[in-house]
């Protein structure tokens, strides 16, 4: 039986020997290490499976992608105020990217159940333009919103996204 590792500077692979394993306990590693084996192709399939259909309403992810995939949600507003909601799903990293053709103000708040939403922080724009960041999270729903309080006759996009 047979092992390759990967060489990781010049991205040959190199055969090497499986080492003796010692055996005083009976067992057949033969079988065991062929089922490891099995399980790291399976994982391996799962972990390269293109990750370009991870919104969070799709359900073609699977596997390990469905589990430590990143999740989305975006949305676009012409000449009006947006609102976009994040399920994160549990995934702690959030980036939020915001995009608006005037000053504008952007409102990011979590909630616990979806329903009633505790304001953590805004995203103010002092000229038309774009802003990214990235934040620590615990709140299992994401709201960014403009400014509901301010007249917004601007167009607006909001993305939202969240990884472990």
């Amino acid at each position: 039986m047979n092992r390759y590792r990967m060489d990781m500077f010049t991205g040959v692979k190199v055969e090497d020997p499986l080492p003796p394993i010692p055996n005083d306990k009976g067992l057949d590693l033969t079988q065991l290490i062929a089922k490891i084996d099995q399980l790291i192709e399976a994982f391996g399939a799962m972990v390269s499976s293109s990750p370009e259909q991870n919104h969070a309403d799709d359900q073609e992810a699977t596997g390990w992608m469905r589990l430590f995939g990143p999740v989305y949600n975006k949305g676009n507003s012409v000449q009006g105020p947006l609102s976009v909601i994040l399920d994160t799903q549990g995934r702690p990293v959030v980036d939020v990217w915001v995009q608006s053709t005037a000053v504008t103000t952007f409102l990011i708040s979590g909630s616990v159940d979806g329903q009633n939403y505790r304001l953590a922080t805004s995203i103010s724009l002092a000229q038309p333009g774009e802003a990214h960041v990235g934040y620590s999270n615990a709140y299992k729903y994401i709201k960014v919103e403009t400014d509901p309080s301010k007249l917004n006759n601007a167009d607006n996009s909001i993305e939202i996204v969240a990884t472990r």
